[in-house]
Order: structure tokens, then sequence, then C-alpha cells
């Protein structure tokens, strides 16, 4: 096996043989971004930040490299892919006998030690060596996230570049199953495929928390600016993990603020550092060094999960600190984060997980499980459980949600409610003109419904108006009277007849009815153009102006496509709101313990009934 060539810089500052470094010498006690590199003295870091045997030493390679060390006596199981570019070795077990060969392929192992991987081959269980000179290796972590893309990618058969087809993606949002550090298998047009970029967000991911106090600790943002990659690289972090680190610094001063201080000029002066961390804790502060949306360098596995997939918390240990209380600090700072990101308490990890390093010392030495049971005590006592409850999109009308939350409480018994929204919905009808006479209204109403199949009805608009007759004066004998009234009807084609007026042998004219008083008038000139004495005279009946409306249209956009039929037969017609305004409604359950109840309940809803669903906090 080849010897490690450098120390990765993750714990964060070991004290080696030489002793350790007194950060104030190397620092002001204040500090300024813009000008970080005038805070900057000639010391050598490498030449103090030194192991004492080769066991512990650690590669850290930049992006891009194939070697990723760990050390030689770790062990770890997980999911692995290998793609060998060239002829290698079988062994039936770490640095045992050579037992077989391997062409160039894609190999998958579930386990490692060291840098040796175990896989099934055609000579069953056998171990392969992680030679960088021709292993490639991919340390996979599930996933279950989606992923917004900020350029086209192609598509690979599996996560190596010689994998590569002619197949692209353009900048879109895709659901990330698993990522193996800049490579992720996604979901795609009903086929699993694999992508690289590094030009990516995960959706719903926080950069920073809009507090200055996390359960009563200061927490202070201390963001190292983007530049240099090897300190902020930029790529994207859906955090899964936490991992635990105690810094190994035990210089008077070198508390959370001093780290930053560290990690910024770092960033200014040292293209080269590939280390970093989230955050750092001491007795007195929480003092946050990248986005949490942003991966770092601090777990010592290259592009593993511990990099790509966790935050790095820092823990101080600086001789003019109260150790116990910066411990209990970070406690606090972990269960911030669990119940904020949605982490599991199993996944908080000692970096010794992700490569075997003896860190965090201090805790490690006191016992990991200690750690976890005090760490659940605190987040028992700070974390109220979040409930959560199933929404429903909005349905109109309160009748008609009622009915809907009577059907969902038919089916599961839940509890559940309506309430209403803001949002509202008017309603409009299509009104025609005015039609003279009950029975022309009818007969046009029976016309349109006859076509359309629209409800509808008519209704009286203005005021009625009488009918008048008008009547003659008296004919001496039926003959004449006859006579005259031939003579009507012949020259005005209305109907009419003679009456008697209570005289002997004495008739009047009387005309049949005419509607509205300037009608009568114009005609009562006409019979009296004639000679005739004449008068009109009220009949007793009355005449009504009727118009049709339809029933009643949700929207206005609804109302103006049924009254295209209107305006397209010729007929003067309009719509307008009918002055009901209905109110949209949304059914709400109970409460479920946890988020993932809640969202297993609404895709039942959305599968049953195919209402929108949702879910939302309650407390």
């Amino acid at each position: 096996m080849k010897k490690l060539i450098r120390v990765l810089i993750v714990g964060m500052f070991i004290a080696g043989s030489s002793g350790v470094v007194n950060m104030q010498n190397v620092y002001a006690n204040s500090y300024d971004p813009a000008n970080i590199s005038q805070q900057t003295e000639a010391t050598d870091f490498t030449n103090i930040i030194s192991a004492e045997n080769g066991k512990d030493e650690i590669v850290s390679t930049p992006p891009g490299e194939v070697s990723l060390r760990v050390l030689s006596n770790f062990v770890r199981d997980g999911e692995f892919i290998l793609y060998n570019n060239g002829n290698i070795s079988m062994y039936t077990k770490p640095n045992g006998s050579v037992d077989g060969g391997l062409g160039p392929q894609v190999l998958h192992s579930t386990k490692r030690n060291g840098q040796w991987f175990l896989i099934n081959s055609y000579q069953g269980e056998r171990w392969v060596y992680n030679d960088e000179n021709i292993v490639n290796l991919r340390d996979v972590a599930a996933k279950n996230a989606e992923l917004t893309l900020g350029e086209t990618v192609y598509i690979y058969s599996e996560p190596f570049s010689v994998y590569r087809t002619e197949e692209t993606i353009a900048p879109t949002t895709v659901h990330v199953i698993k990522q193996a550090g800049s490579w992720f298998l996604i979901d795609y047009n009903s086929r699993q495929v694999w992508i690289t970029t590094e030009n990516a967000k995960y959706k719903g991911t926080v950069d920073t928390f809009d507090t200055t106090s996390i359960y009563g600790i200061p927490y202070k943002k201390m963001i190292i600016p983007t530049g240099n990659i090897s300190v902020r690289p930029g790529t994207t972090l859906k955090p899964d993990y936490i991992t635990v680190h105690n810094t190994a610094n035990t210089a008077s001063g070198a508390d959370a603020e001093m780290h930053g201080r560290y990690l910024l000029n770092q960033a200014a002066t040292n293209p080269d550092s590939w280390v970093s961390w989230h955050f750092t804790v001491d007795d007195k502060q929480i003092v946050q060094h990248l986005p949490l949306s942003e991966s770092a360098f601090h777990a010592g596995d290259g592009d593993g999960p511990g990099n790509r997939s966790s935050i790095g918390i820092e823990i101080t240990e600086n001789a003019d600190g109260n150790y116990a209380k910066a411990e209990e600090n970070a406690k606090k700072l972990i269960a911030y984060l669990i119940d904020q990101l949605n982490i599991p308490m199993e996944n908080v990890k000692p970096h010794r997980d992700w490569s075997g390093k003896n860190c965090p010392r201090v805790i490690l030495s006191n016992g990991w499980s200690n750690f976890i049971t005090s760490l659940q005590q605190v987040y028992n006592t700070y974390h109220v459980p979040t409930v959560y409850r199933v929404v429903t999109g909005g349905f109109l009308g309160e009748e008609n949600v009622k009915q809907k939350l009577g059907m969902l409480q038919a089916q599961t018994g839940w509890w559940a409610s309506y309430e209403p929204l803001q949002q509202t919905a008017p309603y409009y009808r299509i009104v025609t003109g005015e039609y003279t006479g009950e029975e022309a209204a009818a007969e046009a109403m029976n016309a349109v419904q006859s076509e359309t199949g629209l409800w509808m009805t008519y209704e009286k608009t203005r005021p009625a108006y009488s009918i008048y007759r008008i009547v003659t004066g008296g004919f001496k004998g039926e003959d004449n009277v006859q006579q005259a009234l031939e003579g009507l009807k012949r020259d005005t084609g209305w109907w009419a007849t003679f009456e008697p007026t209570g005289e002997p042998d004495v008739y009047r004219i009387v005309t049949g009815g005419i509607g509205g008083e300037s009608n009568v008038i114009e005609a009562l000139n006409r019979v009296k153009e004639r000679g005739w004495w004449a008068t009109y005279e009220e009949n007793g009946e009355y005449v009504y102006y009727y118009r049709i409306r339809t029933g009643e249209f949700i929207e206005e956009s609804s109302a103006k496509q049924a009254l295209a039929y209107f305006t397209n037969k010729g007929w003067w017609a309009t719509y307008e709101p009918s002055g009901r305004i209905e109110r949209y409604y949304r059914i709400v359950t109970g409460g479920f313990a946890g988020r993932e109840a809640a969202e297993e309940k609404a895709k039942m809803v959305q599968n049953s009934y195919g209402w929108w669903t949702s879910t939302e906090t309650v407390r």
C-alpha cells in the first residue's frame, strides 16, 4: 500500500509532538473580513499539525481526484460503487493472497476495510484494493429529495464519466434517490439514471437561521466568502447527518470566534486548504461559518456522505474556556438542528464513523453512548413534538364542503372540520332584452332551453301598462252601425264590434284592446277623422314586459362563454352579477404526530378522492 502523503486538518487542530499553536499570537482579537489578509502572520500550520504514526494519517484530496483515504483499520458497512479502468487482482481477504482478477468494469460493494472493498465476484465474495491509479470510488448515500438543476446535464448509465450517453436533461427539478459526491441517481422518465453536476441546489434547504440565539446561546454568523473552493466548495448539501468534532486545540484564546477567523484567513490566503466545517461552539456562543445548503471538508471521507451529507460541528477545547459548558452548548445546537432540519437522532455521528479518526477525542473518551443519552435529554427538554394536520384545497360553497367532509369522516373516522378561505367566487347570470307579454317571453325561453339545456326562467321587468279600447258615439239603428263597423274594420284591420248603448235602437262601436295610452290616442285620432264622436277607456286588462334570465354561472368567464349562444342568435343579451358571492372552504383534520404520518394520510385522501391535499404544522 502507498504511504499516506499529507494530513487532513479536521478535528480541527491536532496536538502533535511539536505542541499546539497559540492562535492569539497569530490573529488580532478583532477582525475585518474585508482586510483579513492583514491579520495573517507567516505561520506554517503543517509543521505543527502532524500525526505521531502512520495509522493516524488521513489524505484529503480536492474534488475530482480519485484518491480517497481513511485509516487503514477503518471498517464501515455502506454502499460503494467502484470502476476499475484497468485489470485488478482479487484477494481472499485484505492483504491476503491473490485469487483471480477482473478486467475493467463497475463493481458494487457493501463493506470497506480501509481501502479494501468486499465484492460479489464470479469467485464468490472477494476483496479488491482501491489503488488510486486504477480504481475510481463512489461512496453512495441514500436520498429522498428534490434537486433543482442550474445547467443542462448529460445522462449516465453508471456514475463514471466513461458511461455518458448523448441524452441530456435541461435545467429543471428532479427527484434524487441516491447521491455519490457530485453524482446523483434520479428518477427520470420512469427510469433511474445518473447525472453529475456542481451547479444544483436541493429544494427546501436553508442557509442560516433568522435568530440571534439558539436555545439561549448567542448565535453569530461569520460566513466564509465565496471564491476559494478549498474552504467554501459551494457544492449542494441536503443535511441528512450531523458530524461532531473536537478541535483538539487547547491553546488559550482558541475559542469559536478565533476558529472563524482561522477559516476566513484560510479562504483568503490558502488555495489548497481543503478544510472547513459549518459551526464552532465554545462556552459562550455558536458561530456559523458556512451555509447549511453547502457541503464542507470536515469528515475525512472526500466525496463521501460525511462531507457531502452532513453538517460539521467543532467543539472547542481552549484552556481558558469551560469545556463542559461548550459541550452542553453544542448539544443544544445539535438538538436545534435535529428539530429544524428534521434529522433523526441516530444520524448524529462522531467524526470517527466517516474515516476512523479518533475524533471527537474528548467525547469518545467519555463514551459516545453517554453523549447521545445526554443529547436526547437536551432534545426532550427543548423539543415540543411538531403536530401536523392534513388540509385540502378549496371547495366552493358551504353545503358542498359539508358533503365532502361527511364522506371523509365516514371512511376514516378522523376528527375533521372545515374552515372558510379568503377566496370567494361571484355568480353571474345572463339576461335578455324585453319581450312584450308573457306569451312571447315563454315561447322564446322554451326555444332556447330546448337547444342549450340551460336552466332559465322569465321575469317581469318594467311596470305593467294598461290596455285601452275606443268607444264611439251612438248610431241609430242596427243597419247603420253595422255599415260603419265594416268600414272601420276594412280601413284599419282592427278587431272591433258594436254593442247597444241602453237607448232604444241606438248602438256604439267598440274596438279590441290597444296597449298603452299613446297607442290608443293615435288610434282614436284615426276614428275621429271619420267624423265620429269617440273616446277611449281602460278595459281592465294589463300587459307586462318580460325578460329571460338563466341560472347562475360561477365566475365571469363561464357567463361570457354561455352568452355567446344568445348573441349568435342575434338577440340582445348581457350578463350581470346575480348578487350571490360564494365562499371557498377547506377541510382540515385533527393533528397527526410527525410529518411522515401526516403526509401518508394526505396521500391516502388524494388517492381516494382526487382532492388536492397538503400538510401543515398545528404547533
